[in-house]
């Protein structure tokens, strides 16, 4: 055999010599960078992957770490409007009791609901608002502005100026069946809130309603 392999070098040796210089000259010149190059690219590509799980990761801890304190934020809200609510119950039935109890004649110092029937009853329109209300401040530009009901002819009831305006309420929601502002009466007949003020004026209704009621007010609107 060794024989042999001394045979095939004697014949073919400097042939093969040329054949092994060549591969490794083209292995040199054209497939070592490349081959570099993929090792390169196959390393960056798992280190990005390693990266993005480590990002993911993070990610994911970081959501949850902001998910439990949402969660404990909106249970502290929770709770604090709670006690934000039986703090207002507290004051309301303090109040209550403080307005209704009787003088040293037994007298009841503060009647809400005979107070409501006293105010629908005493002008032929009457607005129970609250200053700051939008909803009020609609029905008000509806009849005041618009159509510009006589000064003799109306009132307006700021509840959120007076200290019974949680009452007097309260004697609303009896009387119409809600406790929202404004409550808006006319001629002595609840005709709804600052929506059902403007709805009555859109479909031309409004004025109708005045003059039925005997209001004095700019016509034309």
């Amino acid at each position: 055999m060794i024989q042999g392999v001394f045979t095939y070098l004697e014949k073919y040796g400097w042939y093969t010599l040329i054949a092994a210089a060549l591969v490794f000259v083209i292995y040199q010149k054209y497939l070592s960078d490349k081959l570099q190059e993929y090792q390169q690219n196959r390393e960056l590509e798992k280190q990005k992957k390693d990266d993005d799980a480590q990002r993911d990761k993070h990610r994911k801890k970081l959501e949850e770490v902001r998910r439990k304190q949402q969660e404990e934020y909106d249970a502290e809200v929770a709770r604090e409007k709670e006690r934000q609510k039986a703090l207002e119950e507290e004051r309301k039935k303090e109040k209550l009791e403080r307005l209704n109890k009787e003088d040293g004649d037994g007298n009841v110092l503060f009647d809400a609901l005979n107070f409501v029937n006293e105010q629908v009853g005493s002008k032929k329109v009457v607005i129970f608002s609250k200053s700051w209300c939008p909803y009020s401040r609609k029905a008000k530009q509806v009849l005041l502005g618009v159509y510009r009901v006589d000064q003799k002819d109306y009132k307006v009831i700021e509840l959120d100026e007076m200290e019974t305006g949680d009452l007097i309420q309260d004697a609303l929601q009896r009387v119409t069946g809600g406790r929202s502002v404004p409550r808006v009466f006319v001629n002595g007949q609840f005709i709804g809130g600052g929506d059902d003020t403007e709805r009555l004026h859109k479909e031309n209704k409004m004025a109708g309603l005045l003059k039925d009621a005997g209001v004095q007010f700019l016509e034309g609107n």
